[in-house]
């Protein structure tokens, strides 16, 4: 067992080493604009000084998207979903990325392991609208509801559930 632990220790580091970390906003200098491209659209990032923080300025044209405390959030603000930031955003002067993409051919056998599948949601029912169960001499349900009460043996339509109770018990007395 300890020598599995050994193993798994070696690829992490191994892997930490050669995919790099995402840069922090405080590393960036203030004025440095950025961009993407995400499904056709290209949007632009630009890092400034608020209340004494630093944060990424999101735009998609002129309009501001918002502002970011770091690279990932900001590229989640133009995606709706979780991203790598130091991979996404590239500068706008030179066209690289932050981080450069990790290349697992060289991680060897630090790569990531093939994804467990994900377990199945039972079945769900057939949407639709479900059948009420009617009314039968002497089992005490009186009728269904729909938007009138309906005797469940002759299927009369009557106006409230107490009509219901009186029709069965005069019309089909039980034996």
């Amino acid at each position: 067992m300890a020598r599995k632990k050994e193993r798994q220790d070696k690829g992490k580091a191994a892997r930490e080493s050669l995919t790099g970390t995402t840069p922090r906003l405080e590393t960036l200098p203030v004025g440095m604009r950025l961009f993407r491209n995400y499904r056709q659209e290209r949007y632009d990032a630009e890092v400034v000084e608020q209340e004494g923080q630093r944060r990424l300025r999101v735009m998609k044209g002129k309009k501001v998207l918002g502002t970011a405390a770091s690279l990932s959030k900001g590229a989640e603000l133009c995606s709706n979903h979780p991203e790598r930031g130091g991979t996404v955003w590239r500068d706008a002067k030179t066209g690289a990325t932050l981080l450069p993409v990790p290349r697992y051919d060289q991680l060897q056998a630090a790569t990531p392991g093939p994804r467990k599948p994900k377990a199945r949601k039972a079945a769900s029912k057939k949407a639709g609208r479900k059948r009420t169960p009617r009314a039968k001499e002497g089992d005490g349900t009186n009728g269904t509801i729909r938007r009138s009460w309906q005797c469940g043996i002759c299927e009369v339509k009557l106006p409230s559930q107490k009509d219901v109770t009186d029709h069965i018990a005069k019309e089909h007395p039980a034996k």
